[in-house]
């Protein structure tokens, strides 16, 4: 989604649910990227004038993005690069 684009809490709750989160860890996350300015929570209205409320990045969260994309798996079929396997190899790592 663009990064303008705003989305519902249940959307919010939903996904990571069923990305193995709790729903103590979707309210702590949200409180958490709010507090650091970096989503904001506000109240909006479908076409029918019916009340809603929603989050959406600030400019703050988007720069955090764009300055962290090498963080984010971009396409579906790369590896997840763990500490582990992303780190290079040092003389440490030898066994020998």
């Amino acid at each position: 989604s663009a990064p303008d684009s705003t989305i519902l809490p249940h959307e919010i709750k939903n996904k990571m649910k069923s990305a193995g989160y709790t729903s103590m860890a979707v309210s702590l996350a949200l409180e958490g990227l709010a507090r650091k300015a970096m989503i904001e929570h506000f109240q909006d209205s479908d076409w029918h004038g019916n009340p809603f409320s929603a989050f959406r990045l600030t400019s703050k969260g988007i720069d955090w993005l764009m300055e962290n994309q090498d963080r984010f798996r971009m396409r579906i079929d790369e590896p997840i690069l763990t500490q582990e396997t992303s780190a290079p190899i040092s003389d440490d790592d030898i066994p020998f």
